[in-house]
């Protein structure tokens, strides 16, 4: 009948208000989610997310020993002294300066006490992949084949890499670069900048930057979410090259002045975060 007609059409716009209602809070919620873990990652770069306990070893101890570590290599040749031409430095105003331009203006925070500002290439190795070409005559299925680890396999949000979709003979490692599960991979053209931590062993191509042996500075944890803060992403974008597509080089990842913790206090900062990170999906 035209008056049920009628009144089947308002309940159906109604209820067709209801869902868009529905998804703009939903995507107003996802957007404020986004704004709070940015705001965490932001405070915890900062030492203000965990209060800190005078009693945990000072960064500054962790980086003496790998400078005295770096130093015996050096001297027994194993390992070359790499050119500073860039150094920092604590200013009047308690902040931490590059004497490069081109960063001073972006590494403008203090750091709590016990805490340390180190170029991240002094205290971790940090390597660019490698390609064997054409690529198509090394791939194979062979059960002894080598995780080929590409950008796709890494899914955007995720913290880990867990598998690879293609492998390489044995003998293309010679053109390539070995990578082991615990290492982290930052991508670095296109979408750059974004961490992951490898959980399986394999060889990576020059679109990934490596950065590896840093266990004796940095909790893994830590280390994952301050390379996803936007203090560090920025400091990337500000430092890439390449006028239309950015790319991220060696130099500029070695380059960039990084807040060192105690290692104690890293592992609170990652737990707190992880905490935090929790509560706020459960919103969603």
């Amino acid at each position: 009948p035209l008056p049920e007609q009628k009144r089947i059409v308002k309940a159906i716009e109604q209820a067709f208000e209801k869902i868009t209602e529905i998804e703009t809070n939903k995507k107003e919620l996802e957007e404020l989610a986004d704004k709070v873990k940015a705001k965490t990652l932001g405070l915890a770069i900062r030492g203000k997310l965990v209060s800190q306990n005078p009693k945990d070893e000072p960064a500054s101890v962790l980086l003496e020993k790998i400078k005295k570590e770096k130093e015996k290599l050096i001297k027994a040749g194993k390992i070359r002294k790499e050119k500073q031409d860039s150094y920092i430095y604590k200013s009047s105003d308690n902040l931490y300066y590059q004497n490069n331009e081109s960063i001073n203006k972006h590494f403008l925070f203090e750091i709590p006490k016990g805490w340390q500002i180190e170029k991240l290439g002094n205290v971790c190795d940090i390597s660019r992949g490698g390609s064997p070409c054409p690529i198509q005559k090394y791939l194979t299925t062979s059960n002894d084949g080598i995780n080929w680890i590409k950008i796709g396999d890494a899914k955007l949000g995720s913290k880990y890499i867990t598998s690879a979709k293609e492998k390489i003979i044995p003998s293309a490692m010679e053109y390539s670069r070995y990578v082991k599960s615990g290492d982290f991979l930052l991508t670095c053209s296109m979408s750059f900048g974004h961490p992951y931590i490898l959980k399986i062993d394999g060889c990576v191509h020059n679109g990934w930057i490596i950065i590896d042996h840093i266990e004796h500075v940095f909790n893994c944890d830590f280390l994952y979410y301050a390379l996803s803060s936007d203090t560090i992403y920025r400091l990337f974008t500000s430092l890439s090259t390449g006028s239309t597509v950015k790319n991220l080089q060696i130099d500029t990842v070695k380059s960039v002045c990084f807040p060192i913790p105690p290692l104690s206090e890293q592992k609170r900062i990652a737990s707190k975060i992880e905490l935090i990170f929790k509560q706020i999906d459960l919103l969603n």
